[in-house]
């Protein structure tokens, strides 16, 4: 198989990929879930939904499926797996909120790592049920959101196990739930079980437990749901390598170092913010200095005008007063002149006959009206 099949998006692979994530944790958190579902296959048409890289559809042929249809989406994966079908095993592009088969044409149906892809969960919920035939089961995993490491890019929606109890509660009469979580172990073997890398049943193991959890602590919720009462379903176990703690050393190492940089990257950020903020505020506050200044200055002019004008007026004023009290000292100096000439005192027994004669004729007209 050529290209790029892992669907990487800001490093987060879309799909598991054996042949590159070989021995690692992630291939027995896979691998674990179809290890469970593989007896409830025996004899049954499977429908494996999201199959990807079409590992799991071989592993439940090989439990002894009637038939196995893998879909899934993506066109290239599809294209890439076909020619390496098993007998008995087909795989189809299409949308698992439409899937391209009859009403109940499968008596198991498996879909796994699948529906935390899709941004309606519901309508698949609905899809995967309408191709179920009656008495058929249905296995179902999703992450749970509160323990699931966030940010992974292709997933849309995560149930809690409460919220993947009720939506399948509420299309099927009967639902079991299952914990799925990553432990890790100390195994005491003989060679060959010790050797062994390809997922094999380890007879005779038994498995003992130190570790408690509380159920919805789990990383991945797995369920069991049918309209018949429910088939034995045994818990299993895949055992990963003890080379997965040291990747995950490393990658939290990175994780560290990159949450680090981008703290002091933010923080430069803010600091930079912070130091342009200021200078606005500095540059405002000058601008507001300017404009104070020149209005103080406008207005002191404003006030030197009107005393001037005040004081212009108030100098008319006084000139007009003078004026008047000059042509009044004129007017009485020319009086006093006047009265103490020769003339005016020479005069003043006719002007004093001719005051008495105007008086009585006044009297003599008002008695004859």
């Amino acid at each position: 198989m050529g290209g790029d099949l892992t669907g990487s998006l800001e490093g987060f692979p879309e799909r598991f990929v054996p042949s590159e994530m070989r021995g690692r944790i992630v291939e027995a958190e896979h691998l674990c879930r179809y290890v469970w579902a593989a007896p409830a296959a025996r004899g049954r048409r499977v429908l494996d939904a999201g199959c990807g890289m079409g590992y799991g559809s071989r592993m439940l042929m090989e439990a002894g499926a009637v038939s196995v249809l893998g879909i899934d989406i993506a066109e290239d994966v599809i294209a890439a797996i076909r020619p390496d079908a098993p007998a008995g095993v087909s795989f189809e592009v299409g949308d698992l909120a439409r899937l391209p088969v009859p009403d109940a044409s499968f008596d198991l149906v498996v879909c796994f790592e699948a529906i935390e892809h899709v941004r309606q969960p519901e309508p698949v919920l609905d899809e995967l049920c309408r191709v179920l035939a009656p008495g058929g089961l249905l296995l179902i995993s999703s992450p749970n959101r509160d323990v699931y490491t966030p940010g992974n890019p292709h997933h849309h929606f995560e149930y809690l196990p409460e919220e993947l109890a009720g939506a399948l509660g509420a299309r099927l009469a009967h639902v079991a739930m299952l914990r799925q979580h990553n432990w890790l172990a100390a195994a005491l073997l003989d060679d060959e079980a010790f050797a062994a890398s390809d997922g094999r049943l380890l007879q005779g193991l038994r498995v003992h437990k130190v570790a408690a959890r509380d159920p919805g602590g789990e990383v991945i919720t797995v369920a069991a749901a049918s309209d018949s009462p429910l088939p034995d379903l045994p818990p299993v176990a895949v055992i990963g390598h003890l080379e997965e703690l040291r990747i995950w050393v490393e990658e939290n190492r990175n994780l560290r170092a990159l949450v680090l940089d981008l703290e002091r990257r933010a923080a430069a950020d803010r600091d930079d913010a912070v130091r342009r903020h200021a200078a606005e505020l500095e540059r405002r506050l000058a601008e507001a200095h300017d404009v104070m200044a020149e209005e103080n200055r406008n207005l002191r002019a404003q006030v030197l005008d009107q005393g001037r004008d005040a004081a212009d007026r108030d100098g008319a004023l006084r000139r007009h007063a003078a004026e008047l009290e000059r042509r009044l000292a004129e007017a009485h100096d020319l009086i006093g002149r006047f009265n103490r000439s020769m003339s005016w005192r020479v005069t003043a027994p006719l002007r004093a006959a001719g005051r008495l004669a105007r008086s009585g004729r006044r009297a003599m007209g008002s008695r004859v009206r």
